[in-house]
């Protein structure tokens, strides 16, 4: 965990969702504090992947990127014809 400044908080749980973040922190061998963090942290973070400079992108992935925050929109048939985009385009909103 990044250290620096800590802001306390109260959180406001049902009993059984606590007893079950006690049981995971226990599990864990850390407080209910750290293992909320390390919770927070793990689904909030995100990290961009180190891409090295010579990597080289394809047009047609180029092509994909939106331009001048407007995106376009798929035909059928590209999402037909290619699984990952169609899911990619779904979770974003783009079809």
């Amino acid at each position: 965990m990044p250290a620096g400044r800590r802001i306390q908080t109260v959180l406001r749980l049902p009993e059984d969702v606590y007893e079950r973040v006690k049981l995971c922190a226990r599990r864990e061998n850390c407080s209910i504090n750290a293992y909320l963090e390390a919770v927070i942290e793990r689904s909030t973070g995100f990290e961009w992947p180190i891409i090295p400079k010579d990597f080289k992108i394809s047009d047609e992935i180029l092509a994909l990127v939106p331009k001048s925050g407007h995106h376009r929109m798929f035909t059928k048939e590209e999402l037909d014809a290619d699984p990952k985009l169609a899911y990619l385009a779904k979770k974003n909103g783009l079809v």
